[in-house]
């Protein structure tokens, strides 16, 4: 049994000399690789093709709006009365980017002031309304077109003359 013994322990001491010392311990660490992507998409772009046009409008002793839906429909209230003489519609633009890409929209929430030409003389436009809401999806082609309507505050008695301002309408990618 001893020479069994010895044997087995030769053999054992000769397998342990041809195993590496650090393999017997365990592993204190491993790595990975990942990679890093991106993706460049098309910038989005608005541009204006029409403005937000009211038309002539008369008014009275007696205060009154002049509404023109994002579709160019036009009403009025109270005491101003709409003529049909000069075009009225919608403002619309064409917002350009990505294919099938959604975005935000962002119309004026606040009164935009309008100046009678080389005059102090003012009016409000508010109440503006998007035809796609809050939010659009570009098409296919990587395109969709966006109206905006509002209503102009006429004053009693509001002085005649042409009026003209500016309004933002912003859009970004969701």
């Amino acid at each position: 049994m001893k020479k069994t013994t010895l044997i087995a322990l030769t053999a054992l001491a000769a397998i342990a000399m041809l195993v590496p010392a650090g393999s017997a311990m365990a592993q204190s660490s491993t790595s990975a690789n990942a990679n890093a992507t991106a993706t460049i998409v098309t910038p989005i772009t608005l541009t204006r093709t029409a403005d937000l046009l009211f038309g002539e409008v008369v008014a009275s002793t007696a205060d009154g709006t002049v509404v023109i839906t994002s579709g160019g429909a036009k009403s009025a209230t109270g005491g101003v009365t709409a003529l049909s003489g000069l075009p009225h519609g919608a403002a619309a633009f064409t917002v350009g980017g990505g294919a099938n890409r959604t975005f935000s929209i962002t119309i004026p929430t606040t009164d935009v002031t309008i100046t009678k030409i080389a005059s102090t003389e003012t009016m409000t436009v508010n109440a503006f309304t998007s035809s796609l809401g809050s939010s659009g999806t570009l098409s296919s082609g990587g395109a969709a077109t966006l109206n905006v309507g509002g209503t102009l505050n006429v004053g009693a008695s509001q002085t005649t003359g042409n009026y003209s301002g500016e309004f933002s309408v912003t859009v970004a990618y969701n």
